[in-house]
């Protein structure tokens, strides 16, 4: 209500009203009291932001309080489980003799990796040996 107050004040309503205060309040005291007005409406700013501040963090803990139940989430993931159990499961296996005839070319044609490559060298540097 306050703010459409001051929305509908135009500049002769505000010269009006300084011309009252300086009736009222003199030309000393009236420099103390825009003062003391100006600081009402610092601390009354401060405080609606502040207000709204914890307001807003307050609504944003609420909204993120819904977001993580943790019963309703552990429930889900375990209903989806269930539910897509028949896909996790792994197929078992098959396994059966092929001919010479069906192997690739390219695997026939590769040798056999002899061992001793795979043995560790005895280089200190070597980043293998770090562990």
């Amino acid at each position: 209500m306050v703010l459409l107050i001051f929305e509908s004040i135009g500049t002769p309503e505000l010269m009006m009203i300084g011309l009252a205060a300086l009736i009222f309040l003199g030309p000393r005291r009236l420099p103390e009291f825009a003062r003391k007005a100006g600081k009402m409406m610092a601390d009354f700013r401060a405080t609606t932001n502040e207000f709204k501040e914890t307001w807003e963090r307050e609504v944003n803990f609420e909204e993120e309080t819904k977001a993580l139940r943790f019963d309703e989430i552990e429930n889900e993931v375990v209903e989806r489980q269930k539910a897509n159990e028949h896909l996790l499961a792994p197929a078992e296996p098959e396994i059966r003799e092929i001919g010479a005839d069906e192997i690739p070319a390219a695997i026939q044609e590769q040798e056999a990796v002899p061992v001793s490559s795979h043995t560790r060298s005895t280089d200190p540097n070597d980043k293998r040996n770090w562990l």
